[in-house]
């Protein structure tokens, strides 16, 4: 019989147990820590049948809204191959759902056209799922930190408030993945199928958004995959737009970076940020 290591794990077991029917303790072969989110602890759990699962144990997030992520959950259901969520509760984020395999993209990947072709193609999808003002789907609220503008030059948050003032004017908001990081993604190299996870955080947004993190994360601004992925999503998009959104994506991951338990990961990526503001901001002036 397979043994916790800890509380969480303890609290995983049983929860599998109690989702899955016709299934106890001993059927469980092995369980596996899969990753440490900020918002949540996930596990891969194999039985002795081979069938395997991934278990989430929500944590407390005083800015997350778990009630939204239960409506979102709903919604990404338009999607024909949307990851297959069994169980969620909305008051703890638990959550289990059947285990995907594939690949986290890393840099091989991020840089290959195939899944620049599959990424631009499954987040149209994700930008065009339809809702309507009863489902109450929050907005993303760029504000939420500005409490903490007061560690950067006044002239850098100036600048992210220019950004948004002008873009809240001309640009629509569409549902958006909102995290939308190679890390929040699985990849199947053989049929090339691409599956987007972890939709805790996704409101309503500027679908450029979406893109400029991925660009972000991936490290790819200013390279023929940034512009090969822009051209696949929308001809139309131009470069001084997306420089815009980036910069106010490198901002927004600034200041959130404040909010957290200050990790030597935390304070790494905000001095990363922080390089990439001052680049953008000159490449804009």
């Amino acid at each position: 019989m397979v043994k916790a290591n800890n509380k969480y794990e303890q609290k995983a077991i049983e929860l599998l147990v109690k989702v899955v029917k016709n299934i106890d303790i001993d059927d469980i072969l092995s369980i596996r820590y899969q990753s440490n989110g900020y918002t949540n602890h996930s596990y891969v759990i194999t039985l002795k049948n081979k069938q395997r699962y991934v278990v989430r144990i929500g944590l407390i997030d005083q800015w997350l809204k778990r009630d939204n992520e239960a409506l979102v959950l709903e919604l990404i259901k338009q999607i024909k191959d949307a990851f297959n969520v069994l169980y969620f509760d909305s008051q703890s984020g638990d959550m289990v759902r059947l285990y995907i395999s594939g690949i986290t993209p890393g840099k091989k990947t991020v840089t290959n056209y195939d899944f620049l072709d599959a990424l631009s193609n499954k987040l149209q999808k994700i930008h065009g799922i339809k809702y309507s003002n009863k489902d109450k789907i929050l907005r993303n609220d760029f504000y939420i930190y500005k409490e903490f503008d007061h560690n950067i030059e006044k002239k850098y948050s100036s600048y992210f408030y220019e950004c948004l003032s002008e873009f809240e004017k001309t640009i629509p908001l569409t549902f958006c993945h909102n995290d939308f990081s190679p890390w929040n993604m699985i990849y199947q190299k053989k049929t090339k199928q691409l599956t987007f996870i972890d939709f805790e955080w996704s409101r309503l947004n500027f679908p450029h958004f979406d893109l400029v993190n991925f660009i972000k994360e991936a490290n790819i601004h200013n390279t023929e995959y940034e512009t090969y992925l822009l051209k696949k999503y929308d001809p139309n998009i131009d470069h001084v737009t997306i420089t815009k959104f980036l910069y106010i994506s490198c901002y927004f991951s600034f200041v959130w970076s404040y909010s957290m338990y200050q990790y030597k990961y935390i304070t790494s990526y905000r001095k990363r940020m922080l390089s990439m503001i001052k680049k953008l901001y000159k490449e804009l002036h």
